[in-house]
């Protein structure tokens, strides 16, 4: 039986990358597999034992060793490590944001991702990677784009905290707080540049032009200190189109927070311009939260045919879609159904645990029969 390494920069909780290394884990070890997840910044508690970077060199130089490499962002002593590895090299690739969306606010993030897609265009052609794992079709184009081999790739979902944040109570005081007649929209993501938050701005101010119905838009993520200046862009552009008092920026969320806000939500909105993948659109599916979002990278593609997607970003299009979802009943009921049938064909934890399986096959041997992986970590969750 071979030991397989989870290589990650930095582990949190209630995070998309973190919840994915938490996934793996359980599956892996639930096949009795021995599994060590390795890090050099651990920043927040996590329910997982989780080992410094330096004792992977200990494991690395043994030929069983897989080792399962989580790129996201620059890491300059993680990835020499990585590829000098003796055993079997696997990249999880979840996409590395544009630099030039952090170049304006912050010099530090602007570098990691400058120097992150560097080591990209290195991995895709290295020919010590023996598999790259992408988390959507969209990473995995990518990665051949810059010279990664078609057959050595493969498309896993990634692992999220679904069933358990369906099965948690909502947090009641928020539900008594917001259920006021206001129709809420919801975007549920770090407020970084990427995430599109001008353009979440934009529809709202339309919204307000074009219809009279009561709209209140949520902003459910994690304020990061080092886009303060963004923070202070984005809030006065709130200012300056009026739309200050519709638009609720509420920080960091627990996860019975979470919930409730997902349980207020009447619309979920999307206006990214980067997502690798996009976790918030599943929960948001999850919930029966008709989804309205921007074709753009990862986007189109998680959401499928569950939620209405736009191409463009013309503002009216997309507050006139917002309404209709809002007041056509028929509409809302078609596309939950078409969310559930999304959620347990595609996402489901059974699901995503044999897709992961499937692809380390050459490695683990077949995986069990559909259901028997899908044992999730707890204590790792919200977004």
């Amino acid at each position: 039986m071979p030991r397989v390494c989870l290589l990650v920069p930095t582990l949190r909780t209630r995070d998309a990358i973190g919840h994915d290394v938490a996934g793996m884990y359980a599956v892996l070890r639930q096949r009795g597999i021995e599994v060590h997840v390795l890090t050099q910044d651990l920043l927040h508690n996590v329910a997982l034992p989780v080992e410094r970077l330096a004792r992977y060199a200990e494991y690395a130089q043994q030929p069983d060793t897989i080792t399962i490499y989580h790129h996201s962002t620059f890491w300059e002593a993680g990835l020499p490590l990585f590829l000098a590895a003796a055993g079997a090299k696997i990249v999880r690739y979840h996409g590395v944001t544009p630099p030039g969306f952090f170049a304006p606010y912050s010099d530090e993030l602007a570098y990691s991702t400058t120097e992150g897609r560097a080591q990209t265009a290195l991995l895709a052609r290295s020919d010590r990677v023996d598999l790259f794992l992408s988390d959507s079709d969209y990473n995995r184009r990518e990665l051949q784009s810059l010279g990664a081999p078609a057959a050595g790739g493969a498309v896993a979902p990634p692992f999220h905290t679904l069933d358990e944040l369906e099965n948690l109570p909502a947090d009641v005081r928020l539900l008594q707080r917001y259920l006021d007649g206001t129709c809420n929209v919801l975007f549920v993501g770090r407020v970084a540049p990427n995430k599109g938050h001008r353009h979440l701005l934009g529809v709202l101010s339309a919204f307000r032009q074009l219809f009279s119905r009561p709209v209140r838009l949520f902003v459910v993520g994690h304020l990061d200190s080092r886009l303060r200046a963004y923070h202070k862009e984005i809030a006065a552009l709130a200012r300056a189109l009026q739309v200050d008092d519709m638009a609720v920026f509420t920080g960091r969320v627990d996860p019975a927070q979470l919930k409730a806000y997902y349980l207020l939500a009447h619309a979920f909105l999307v206006m990214s311009e980067h997502e690798g993948f996009c976790v918030p659109v599943v929960e948001a599916m999850a919930h029966a939260v008709p989804l309205v979002a921007y074709d753009a990278t990862a986007v189109g593609e998680t959401v499928g045919d569950g939620g209405l997607v736009l191409p463009g970003l013309d503002y009216d299009h997309y507050a006139a879609a917002l309404e209709t979802v809002m007041a056509r009943a028929e509409l809302r009921e078609s596309l939950a159904a078409r969310q559930r049938a999304r959620v347990v064909d595609r996402f489901s934890p059974a699901k995503v645990a044999r897709q992961f399986e499937q692809a380390l096959a050459p490695w683990l041997g077949p995986a069990p029969a559909a259901g028997a992986g899908a044992e999730r970590a707890h204590g790792t969750v919200a977004s």
